[in-house]
């Protein structure tokens, strides 16, 4: 008996890629660490770009730290405090608007884009370094203010803690003299002559500042109990003293003397209400 045997099929041949020459593969890995090397270096370059601009950041502001502080500026203030402030205006310039972000300065090829730090009330006027003494400015509006500010300078003193309308009253009268600059006494002065204070000084500062009549809030060395260090670092033009005050201090006075500030009394009508009396009853 013969037996039919099926014919076994041949196995399918595998195709194989053609395997590179060794010296393809050798010039495509020099490539790939070329590339590698380049790309090291350009994020090298922008470390050290960026260190640059950050280190001539950091001299400018210790330098601007110590030119006031030679020049005898009061107050201070914090980078921080400059960042949020920009904040607090949309990070656009004060006066005319203009976004932070279309500014355009370059310095040693390093790109700056950021607003000038203004003071309201300008040093050579007697104005601190203190951040509610700043406001930005682009670098257009910060020259033409600086040009225009000649002025009279007309200041009232207080602790004004809390605000009422007896103030309101005393600015609204004052500011017809001349730009209106209110000298702010300390925490502690408000310590030592009521026992309290109830608000800080930075909260009535910000306070005052909201309103558009006034220019600028100026700290005070006040230890003395009087307001005689801010007026001879200021100088104004004008010295209007509220209706609880009818004479002169004898140490302002004689401040007032010696630079020929004009003092004016009863500026504001009579004394209508009281600070003390308004948080004696919260009390």
């Amino acid at each position: 008996m013969v037996t039919a045997t099926r014919k076994r099929g041949r196995p399918r041949a595998v195709r194989e890629e053609p395997q590179p020459h060794f010296d393809e593969q050798l010039i495509a890995n020099r490539e790939l660490e070329a590339a590698l090397e380049t790309y090291v270096e350009h994020v090298e370059a922008a470390a050290l770009a960026n260190a640059a601009k950050r280190n001539i950041k950091a001299k400018l502001s210790a330098n601007r730290r110590r030119s006031m502080i030679e020049r005898g500026v009061v107050g201070t203030h914090t980078e921080k405090q400059w960042l949020q402030l920009k904040e607090r205006h949309g990070y656009k310039c004060a006066k005319c608007g203009t976004p932070e972000t279309s500014l355009d300065v370059r310095l040693d090829e390093l790109h700056f884009a950021k607003l000038t730090k203004d003071h309201v009330l300008p040093i050579s006027r007697g104005g601190g370094d203190n951040i509610e003494n700043i406001q930005p400015l682009c670098r257009s509006c910060n020259s033409r203010k600086h040009a225009k500010f000649d002025e009279p300078i007309v200041c009232v003193s207080g602790g004004m803690d809390c605000l009422h309308v007896g103030h309101l009253d005393l600015f609204d009268s004052a500011a017809r003299y001349g730009r209106l600059v209110v000298i702010l006494n300390s925490d502690e002065f408000l310590i030592r002559k009521k026992g309290y204070r109830f608000m800080p000084w930075q909260d009535r500062a910000r306070v005052i500042l909201a309103l558009n009549i006034v220019t600028a809030v100026t700290p005070v060395d006040d230890a003395d109990g009087t307001v005689s260090e801010a007026l001879r670092r200021v100088r104004p033009d004008y010295f209007c003293n509220g209706g609880d005050r009818t004479e002169p201090n004898e140490a302002e006075d004689a401040i007032c003397r010696e630079l020929d500030i004009h003092q004016l009394f009863n500026v504001g009508g009579g004394k209508t209400r009281s600070s003390s009396e308004i948080i004696g009853r919260l009390r």
